[in-house]
């Protein structure tokens, strides 16, 4: 059952591709190179699926960071040339042909996405 509705306005779709491109600058300066960015803010979403967008960006960068917080783990995302953050039918993460792709069900708002430390766990384990 998805979160009840919030007081604050859902981002727009705008909104949510400028941050997740100020949190992929950030990245990019923290591993050595930006990632090309593929986030899937298609103009048929509804404001709570942006929303439930907008965290899904906010914690993959998050989870990202952490992992590359040290030597080994900024090698070993040197593996991800692509970053895409997408509206699927199961939450998620795989990693093919150097394209790192974190899923969640964005119209099931936080039940449909994982957690911030599944999410790093699962991305951790792809690389």
């Amino acid at each position: 059952m998805p979160a009840p509705p919030s007081n604050v306005p859902p981002p727009s779709r705008l909104e949510v591709v400028r941050v997740a491109d100020e949190l992929n600058q950030a990245l990019g300066k923290q591993r050595g190179a930006a990632l090309k960015l593929d986030v899937d803010a298609s103009a048929g979403l509804p404001g709570e699926d942006l929303r439930s967008l907008s965290v899904l960006v906010k914690e993959t960068f998050s989870a990202l960071s952490e992992i590359a917080a040290d030597a080994l783990g900024k090698e070993s995302l040197s593996a991800v040339h692509t970053l895409r953050i997408a509206n699927a039918a199961a939450a998620g993460a795989r990693l093919s042909d150097r394209c790192l792709e974190v899923s969640a069900v964005l119209s099931r708002g936080r039940a449909g996405r994982l957690s911030k430390a599944e999410l790093k766990a699962r991305i951790s384990s792809l690389l």
